[in-house]
């Protein structure tokens, strides 16, 4: 049974007078009832719009680009505009390659940045298991997408979590994280593809000069 159609029959105990709103009220249990019914991918690729909010600046930095996701965790985080940046997870060692001077640098897996990185790579990817990860604050049904408001079950820097799903086209299209710090950072997916990707992608060339570890 692919996606959609195990979408429809997710939502099948809703009435079409329901579809009908503006926008419908889910439960906890309607959510799980979604979930279940999902089987993640375990590759994906995207292409995206982000938004970066600092509170410290004030100022919000656009970015555009596009991404590559394996499970567990693997990911290649490509920003193409404005300035072309790289940011390659292995499973084990995350870097962040330039093109423009052929250098990288080498980060701890379990600095700030990866954790960032590690948390988008579970929600978009690991969607069937999210209620084990988040207390659900709000969810809604509005025409064909899901609105779904989160907050972290164990402690973090992240004070609440927006996603819009879209059962029809198989993927999530907006993701909202907000920190602690005032901090925010929005995601828009587009062009989701589910498809074979080559483990090289996830690897940094032998070829690129990397620096130290931060």
């Amino acid at each position: 049974m692919n996606f959609v159609s195990s979408i429809v029959l997710a939502l099948g105990f809703l009435s079409t007078a329901h579809l009908g709103l503006a926008a419908e009220v889910l439960s906890k249990e309607d959510l799980k009832a979604i979930q279940s019914k999902l089987k993640s991918a375990d590759q994906m690729q995207t292409q995206f719009q982000q938004e970066t909010y600092s509170a410290l600046r004030k100022k919000t930095r656009k970015s555009s680009g596009y991404a590559k996701f394996s499970k567990p965790n693997k990911f290649r985080w490509v920003l193409e505009k404005p300035i072309e940046e790289h940011w390659i997870y292995n499973g084990k060692d995350l870097y962040n390659y330039k093109p423009s001077n052929k250098q990288a640098v080498k980060f701890r897996p379990e600095g700030a940045k990866a954790r960032q990185l590690q948390e988008i790579v579970n929600l978009v990817m690991n969607f069937d298991s999210l209620l084990k990860r988040y207390n659900l604050r709000k969810a809604e049904l509005a025409g064909d997408n899901v609105l779904i408001e989160l907050v972290p079950r164990a402690a973090s820097d992240i004070a609440k979590i927006d996603l819009t799903l879209v059962p029809k086209d198989n993927y999530i299209s907006t993701l909202s994280m907000y920190f602690h710090d005032k901090n925010n950072l929005k995601l828009m997916f587009t062009k989701p593809k589910v498809s074979e990707i080559p483990e090289k992608d996830f690897n940094l060339d032998k070829s690129v000069k990397v620096s130290d570890t931060i």
